[in-house]
């Protein structure tokens, strides 16, 4: 889908940094395209700051951390992947997955992750959920 053709956003959530969960092009668009935050894990925030997102939409989070917007709780959960964009950076900035969980509704969207035994605590601390996007 194209950037035009999004309704409006709420937030941007953004898993890790590797190339094809941040795309440099996209950022640069959603910038105008959106007055949303974009929500990070710990250290991505570099990447968005210095491709022109405003420091103050960008909020970045670590495992755990929880965000409430427009009423829709966003917690960061844990994956089991990596992270980096160059051979010298690899695992600097943190990966992650979201849980979010409205009124009547709850998704969990798990970034990139192979299985890991994090996925139970997750489902037990914020489960169940309606709908999973597993990777």
């Amino acid at each position: 889908m194209a950037i035009e053709e999004l309704p409006e956003l709420d937030a941007i959530l953004i898993s890790h940094d590797h190339y094809d969960h941040l795309d440099h092009p996209s950022i640069v668009a959603l910038i105008d395209a959106s007055d949303a935050p974009f929500i990070a894990p710990l250290g991505v925030g570099a990447h968005l700051q210095y491709w022109g997102v405003p420091p103050e939409r960008i909020i970045e989070v670590d495992w755990w951390d929880e965000q409430t917007i427009e009423g829709m709780r966003i917690v960061c959960v844990p994956s089991r992947h990596a992270s980096g964009r160059q051979v010298l950076d690899q695992n600097q900035t943190l990966w992650a997955g979201y849980a979010l969980i409205g009124a009547e509704h709850r998704l969990y969207f798990s970034g990139d992750t192979g299985l890991f035994d994090g996925m139970r605590e997750i489902g037990e601390r914020l489960g169940p959920f309606d709908v999973t996007f597993l990777e």
